[in-house]
């Protein structure tokens, strides 16, 4: 009876406790899911990363497959203008590595971030996720929702404690590459290099969270010291 009670009595105290602490076109597409009625907001001295997405269908059953590179970061104004000063700097994941693919039976080798196989839109999404997609995008094709598989780069946006708030865009450009296969040689063609502009806005940092009220501590204090008095009486009623 008397352990049920001060097991009673340890589990109201800890309750008691807790309860005060816890205050698109249809060839090679890149994307975003990033537009100015939902910009990416990130703190005064803080980061964040901002997808985006690349897609290489197949049309016809015949595809081409490409190497992505980062080829320019920078911050421009939402209508376009450049904006100088140090306080933001970027990584992109993955990073720049060397790739060697086959392709029409012959070594390729570049240095990129990302290759981009071929891939089949879907209209339903499959139960598991295959290796070579990181997500499936929402898209309508000839007028029928599908879903794009596509590939991902992330571009971390890393701002000092003095960066201007306000609302910006990352004016991201990126190269990409064309592979192709024929009559037994392969060639890997520069196509053009595809710019992207997501919005992101520059915030305070947010506060801190509030002190514990005087009488809070006050009170957490009395819950211990009362526990700890009930569980020393207990052992010295024990001992007798």
């Amino acid at each position: 009876m008397r352990k049920g009670l001060l097991l009673v009595i340890f589990i109201f105290f800890s309750f008691t406790f807790m309860s005060l602490y816890v205050p698109v076109s249809s060839a090679f597409r890149v994307m975003h899911v990033n537009d100015s009625s939902r910009p990416l907001s990130i703190p005064q001295g803080g980061s964040e990363n901002m997808p985006i997405y690349f897609s290489n269908p197949n049309e016809n059953g015949v595809g081409t497959p490409y190497f992505v590179a980062v080829d320019n970061l920078s911050i421009i104004t939402p209508d376009g203008q450049p904006v100088s000063g140090d306080w933001c700097t970027f990584t992109a994941y993955p990073p720049l590595e060397n790739f060697e693919v086959t392709v029409g039976g012959q070594p390729v080798t570049a240095e990129a971030n990302l290759y981009l196989e071929n891939m089949d839109d879907v209209e339903n999404l499959p139960e598991t996720m295959p290796e070579n997609v990181d997500i499936y995008i929402r898209i309508t094709k000839e007028g029928v929702p599908m879903w794009a598989p596509a590939r991902q780069i992330l571009i971390n946006i890393a701002l000092s404690d003095d960066a201007p708030r306000g609302t910006y865009r990352l004016s991201a450009s990126f190269r990409y590459w064309k592979l192709q296969a024929a009559g037994g040689e392969t060639s890997m063609t520069f196509v053009t290099s595809t710019e992207v502009k997501p919005y992101f806005t520059v915030e305070a940092p947010p506060p801190p969270p509030p002190p514990l009220p005087v009488w809070a501590t006050i009170l957490v204090i009395v819950l211990f010291v009362g526990l700890a008095a009930v569980l020393a009486y207990a052992i010295w009623k024990k001992k007798i």
